[in-house]
């Protein structure tokens, strides 16, 4: 769960923590611990547009199910202009599910949409990427899988392997 806190509400779980920081106008949330927080290296996550911009990210990709009434999330509106500019490259392909799923509150889900973006001369990324996920979808997903898909969006081997311990629960990892 993700919890959008009001200020008075921040001060009081501030208090209580004996943690200080300006309260200023800034909305606030606190949401649980994830695997990916503390990690030793830049995650891409929300930093997508800006790294690709910068020539640091080659590919990125977004995955939401199919089909969803607002299907473009607020951070993908931002890489329109660059696409529209040609300095980012996007593709759109939808993976059916076997079956459709139903969730118990009506809403029926067809399958997974991948809206794919890539700087110019990396386009290769998105067939690679997306042949990725049909071959982890028939065989099971694993960390070669893992290590190819953070090759495909930029990170560097050292870093995968990072993520791979900490995802196998590992304490330790060192980069070599």
């Amino acid at each position: 769960m993700t919890y959008f806190l009001e200020p008075d509400k921040l001060a009081a779980i501030l208090g209580h923590q004996g943690v200080a920081f300006a309260l200023d106008t800034r909305n606030v949330t606190i949401r649980p611990w994830h695997l990916s927080d503390d990690l030793p290296y830049l995650v891409h996550t929300g930093y997508e547009l800006i790294l690709m911009l910068e020539g640091r990210k080659p590919f990125a990709v977004f995955s939401e199910v199919y089909p969803e009434k607002d299907h473009e999330m607020g951070h993908q509106r931002s890489f329109e202009r660059y696409v529209a500019e040609g300095l980012l490259n996007k593709r759109e392909v939808v993976k059916p599910f076997a079956d459709p799923l139903r969730l118990m509150d009506g809403r029926i889900y067809d399958g997974v949409r991948f809206t794919c973006y890539a700087t110019p001369g990396q386009e290769w990324r998105i067939d690679a990427y997306l042949l990725l996920v049909q071959l982890g979808a028939v065989h099971g997903w694993n960390d070669s899988y893992e290590r190819i898909e953070g090759a495909l969006l930029g990170y560097e081997a050292w870093q995968t392997e990072i993520w791979l311990a900490r995802r196998s629960g590992e304490e330790t990892h060192r980069k070599d």
